[in-house]
């Protein structure tokens, strides 16, 4: 795997000294999708790895080095090492709204780290939740 080391633009610069200060979670975006029509796990998988392969900003993570920030692109993604998980539990609305804010919360870093979460959750009958967060770095930078 190659990755690409880019200086941070100014918006990215100010994003991430803004969540140094005051904390990850403040700037994540949590939300959780709700499918109905029997969508998989597996399915769900490779929606994603297709979206990562062809998104260079998820494939994105920052370091600070010598005094100045930059955007580490990775040409790819093993699949085996996307930010992904199956939950055991059934979900519920309630249930897909908590685990967002739970990964908003704890899942996400600015020192090298990934700067999203997803995790599927099997709903009632033909039901299914993608839950994620994704920070702004990602999407705003």
């Amino acid at each position: 795997m190659i990755v690409t080391k880019i200086p941070a633009n100014p918006l990215e610069l100010d994003l991430w000294v803004e969540c140094e200060k005051h904390g990850v979670e403040k700037y994540a975006i949590p939300f959780a999708i709700k499918f109905t029509g029997g969508v998989t796990n597996t399915e769900c998988v490779q929606a994603i790895s297709l979206l990562v392969a062809n998104n260079e900003v998820l494939r994105s993570h920052f370091v600070f080095e010598d005094g100045a920030l930059f955007r580490c692109v990775a040409s790819e993604i093993p699949h085996s090492a996307l930010p992904f998980s199956s939950a055991k539990q059934n979900g519920t609305d309630a249930l897909a709204s908590n685990r967002a804010r739970e990964l908003a919360h704890n899942g996400l870093q600015t020192d090298g780290g990934c700067l999203f979460k997803l995790e599927f959750l099997n709903g009632q009958g033909d039901e299914s939740y993608l839950v994620a967060s994704f920070h702004h770095l990602i999407l705003d930078g």
